[in-house]
């Protein structure tokens, strides 16, 4: 979701957290709960209406309260989430793939001129496998494929545009089945992994055609002044 977030237009909005994927501590009881809209119910119900397992401390490290902080205290304000010793930033950004170095990515990608300024199509591909394009004259154009199903698929990339003829990898995301920097001839037979998402750079006969139409009509009127 997070490539589908970050390369859709309009305004990307990244919560507390999602930048390294912590998780909702549903083990927070109700003797734990600090949210009055929980608390003031009964242990039954409370997690119905409580707010708390999304407001846990960052887990920054996996020391003592995944660094958070360096209290002595017997407990923080809400307890931290179990996993912080594998879900933590300092564990992503030593690591050579992380949920943080993806978003790092995505960041970086965001701020090309395609996916700032450029031009949006999308097309349902297959049963729960959503495409689009983002092209601008001039600039690299891309095309993004993300495949929400349990099952691998094969995907054409020229049912988003007929004149794709080839493709690269600039972006997955984690554990993907495709590379970056993988290059794609048969953009017609592209088999995506369970929910894989990829993101295209793409060139097409025709945008080459063009550059080079125009290129030869430089040529020619520099010859003509010079």
């Amino acid at each position: 979701m997070a490539v589908l977030e970050m390369t859709l237009p309009g305004i990307a909005v990244v919560y507390y957290g999602e930048e390294i994927g912590m998780e909702d501590n549903r083990a927070i009881t109700f003797e734990e709960t600090q949210d009055p809209q929980a608390a003031n119910t009964n242990p039954e119900v409370y997690q119905q209406f409580t707010r708390d397992p999304v407001r846990t401390p960052f887990q920054w490290d996996a020391t003592a309260y995944a660094g958070f902080t360096a209290a002595t205290a017997q407990k923080t304000w809400l307890p931290v989430h179990p996993n912080y010793r594998e879900v933590n930033l300092a564990a992503q950004k030593a690591a050579s793939e992380s949920m943080f170095k993806l978003y790092q990515k995505l960041i970086k990608l965001r701020k090309e001129h395609a996916f700032m300024h450029g031009k949006f199509e999308s097309k349902v591909l297959l049963n729960n496998v959503f495409g689009y394009t983002r092209t601008m004259d001039g600039e690299q154009s891309y095309a993004v494929v993300v495949n929400m199903n349990d099952n691998d698929v094969n995907v054409n990339l020229q049912e988003l545009h007929e004149d794709i003829d080839s493709a690269k990898v600039t972006l997955t995301s984690l554990d993907a089945r495709m590379k970056e920097g993988d290059e794609v001839t048969e953009v017609f037979h592209i088999i995506l992994g369970r929910y894989d998402a990829v993101v295209f750079e793409i060139a097409s006969s025709a945008a080459t055609i063009g550059a080079s139409m125009i290129m030869l009509l430089m040529a020619a009127i520099l010859r003509t002044l010079f």
